[in-house]
């Protein structure tokens, strides 16, 4: 039915289906090896005889033993040894042969590949399977487009030589014309990604455990191949996940941006590959820059200009945008501007009044002497002749401060204090995307900013979404303004909870826990209810008590007061 020979052996396929394996020594004829495959009962008969059955004996080094891979019955493939019969693993068609039967084997020194047709409507199609030539684990198992109407005698699977650059093809004819597929590399991927350089010819090739594979097209050879692995992609304790960007040079190069966090560095980490193609070869190279992921959240997207690049790294240039909405440009590690896109979905607010400008006033001590006592009066009296000139002002000309006044202290000592008519306040607002601002209402400067945490979803991912927002101590208050922000969380394991964030409204502090050695961290909140919220509101009471409505309609009280509970 089928045979190969190697050295001075030949081995065989023979039975119903190629249910018996034999080894003969080529000079003296006697049998050397014999094993049964399968029951000679359990062998499909095929038209022709030798259709679905098939040897192949591997004669590449890296696979050791020379083994021998037997298909049989159309739709089974066995790794024997070729000293033994031993088999080492084995493979049956899911389909046993009623919609695909597999007829050619061939191989490279790291994968198997099986060749047979596709049942159609109108005619055959090629499908291929391909398996690790080690450990006959399943790679991939392909449709090859094709219109084949004479089945066996149309189509053909070869191999090319010499080594190392071995490719597997397939030739067929359909209606009279010549054509052929050369089959993909035997690695097993999980995606693939466009980054910018497909009509360069390039795109990424990622696989089960991180490892990623920079593929380009060769048109001579009209099939892809690797020209560049990054290893260590798959994000661990020591870095995140990282993203892939590709540009072009001032040449025309190709060039490939790989941007992380580095936990170690506490940085984040820019690397470019530079690919020589006419070479075969690139080379790469990177620095760190002070990305500050605990103030902007953690870098989403990645966009890189290829033709800043040169033998140094000084003026690369990176656009760059994060989770809390923010885009930065930065030229090597030098962050040129910032943009601050989340206030454009601002999802609540509250205006919180700045407390009036305090006047300091000296007080006489216990024996104060004449010469301290004189000292403190001129001190107290340095605004007098100024206050003497403003009151004669306004009371000559009526001149007060005027609605259409700018708001804006011109003071360069500027403290958070209001104006005259207290037009000038501190917008508190929360976004969509996790964060939380304190603007300036009189020219839009962002005073504080606080990255939303995530508490306990941290480890599973999820998002703060802001509900509701109230001012719980006001500028009238000794602990002074104080807000509380009222949001969902969504973890991306389903789970809903209710959180508060209690901040202070001048410094975006929080209120709750937080002292000097947590300030530079992500605002973490309170859980205040396991679960969703049905409605929420504030008592019409002194103490300004936050009451809520959880699922099972119980109600949740927050600042809750020894006075209030009496």
């Amino acid at each position: 039915m089928a045979f190969s020979h190697h050295d001075n052996s030949v081995s065989s396929l023979s039975g119903p289906g190629g249910s018996t394996f034999r080894t003969y020594d080529l000079e003296t004829g006697h049998l050397t090896l014999e094993k049964q495959l399968h029951s000679p009962l359990d062998g499909r008969l095929h038209k022709p005889q030798n259709l679905g059955i098939s040897i192949l004996r591997s004669t590449y080094p890296p696979v050791n033993s020379t083994p021998l891979f037997a298909l049989t019955n159309g739709d089974s493939v066995a790794r024997l040894g070729r000293e033994t019969g031993e088999t080492v693993w084995t493979w049956n068609s899911p389909d046993q042969g009623s919609l695909i039967l597999y007829s050619h084997v061939i191989a490279d020194p790291s994968t198997v590949y099986v060749v047979g047709l596709a049942k159609s409507f109108a005619s055959y199609t090629l499908h291929v399977t391909t398996w690790s030539a080690t450990t006959g684990e399943a790679i991939a198992s392909v449709n090859t487009p094709a219109n084949i109407k004479n089945g066996l005698s149309t189509f053909v699977a070869f191999s090319s030589s010499p080594e190392p650059d071995i490719t597997q093809a397939v030739a067929w004819l359909e209606d009279g014309a010549l054509k052929a597929a050369i089959l993909t590399l035997g690695v097993k991927y999980d995606k693939i990604q466009d980054f910018d350089l497909s009509t360069n010819g390039q795109f990424l090739a990622i696989r089960d455990r991180g490892a990623t594979h920079v593929m380009h097209l060769d048109a001579q050879r009209s099939s892809f191949r690797p020209i560049w692995e990054f290893v260590d992609v798959a994000p661990s304790k020591a870095h995140s996940n990282s993203h892939f960007v590709g540009s072009l040079s001032r040449d025309g190069g190709p060039r490939v941006a790989r941007v992380y966090w580095s936990n170690v560095h506490s940085r984040a980490v820019h690397e470019t590959l530079s690919i020589q193609l006419s070479e075969g070869k690139g080379s790469v190279s990177g620095y760190a820059f002070p990305f500050q992921t605990l103030d902007h959240g953690i870098v989403r997207h990645v966009a890189f200009d290829g033709s800043s690049t040169g033998e140094t790294h000084e003026n690369t240039r990176v656009l760059l945008t994060t989770t809390t909405g923010s885009i930065q440009l930065w030229q090597h590690d030098k962050m040129q501007w910032v943009r601050e896109e989340a206030l454009a979905s601002i999802q609540v607010a509250e205006f919180i009044e700045l407390p009036e400008k305090k006047v300091v006033t000296s007080h006489a001590v216990d024996e104060e002497g004449y010469f301290g006592r004189l000292q403190r009066q001129l001190s107290d009296a340095k605004n007098l002749p100024q206050y003497l000139a403003n009151f004669a002002r306004r009371f000559a000309t009526g001149s007060y401060a005027t609605v259409s006044a700018s708001a804006t202290s011109s003071s360069d000592e500027d403290t958070l204090t209001r104006d005259a008519f207290g037009f000038r306040q501190i917008i508190v607002a929360a976004t969509s995307h996790g964060k939380l601002f304190g603007i300036d209402s009189s020219n839009g400067r962002v005073l504080w900013s606080r990255v939303l945490g995530l508490g306990w979803a941290a480890k599973v991912g999820g998002t703060i979404i802001p509900v509701k927002m109230f001012v719980t101590r006001t500028v009238n208050d000794p602990e002074g303004p104080q807000i509380v922000l009222v949001t969902q969380r969504r973890a991306d394991n389903s789970l809903v909870d209710t959180v508060l964030f209690h901040v202070n409204a001048l410094t975006g502090d929080d209120v709750r826990e937080e002292d000097s050695s947590t300030r530079g961290q992500a605002l973490q909140g309170f859980d205040a209810i396991q679960g969703p919220l049905i409605d929420i509101f504030m008592l019409p009471s002194e103490n300004r008590t936050i009451a809520m409505l959880d699922e099972y309609l119980q109600v949740r009280l927050y600042l809750e007061t020894p006075s209030f509970e009496a």
